[in-house]
């Protein structure tokens, strides 16, 4: 499915850049986010990408991951509005279709990030080897 992701971002960015300012508000719209990437299907598709995105942004958000793009954390939060948002191109109550179009977003985002996302998952692995230690 293709998505004007272009026009998608226009109109959410303003209230994504709100958002950064409102970082519990923000926190709390993540975990929700991250209760339908978790229930829904048509994620898996993205696989554990999308989920780490979210994540990403969490860890940003309690302050225990620093030097994440401003650009990448406004598209991390465009995606969390449009798959949160119940008015969509393909409202999500229509079953098997529903989240084609958040997937189709949440991809354009991935696709967008790739590079943030890789070394973030690299910080991921060195705070484990740290744990461990």
């Amino acid at each position: 499915m293709k998505v004007n992701f272009k026009k998608i971002y226009k109109h959410l960015s303003p209230k994504a850049k709100h958002l950064m300012g409102k970082k519990g508000r923000l926190l709390r719209l993540a975990n929700e986010s991250m209760k339908t990437l978790s229930r829904e299907g048509a994620f898996l598709a993205l696989g554990h990408k999308a989920i780490l995105m979210v994540n990403l942004l969490i860890d940003w958000l309690k302050g225990n991951y620093k030097g994440v793009k401003k650009k990448n954390l406004l598209l991390i939060i465009v995606g969390i509005l449009y798959l949160l948002n119940p008015i969509d191109i393909i409202p999500d109550f229509i079953l098997g279709l529903g989240y084609l179009d958040d997937v189709a977003v949440f991809f354009s985002v991935l696709h967008r990030m790739q590079d943030e996302l890789d070394q973030y998952e690299d910080w991921l692995q060195g705070a484990k080897k740290s744990e461990k230690a």
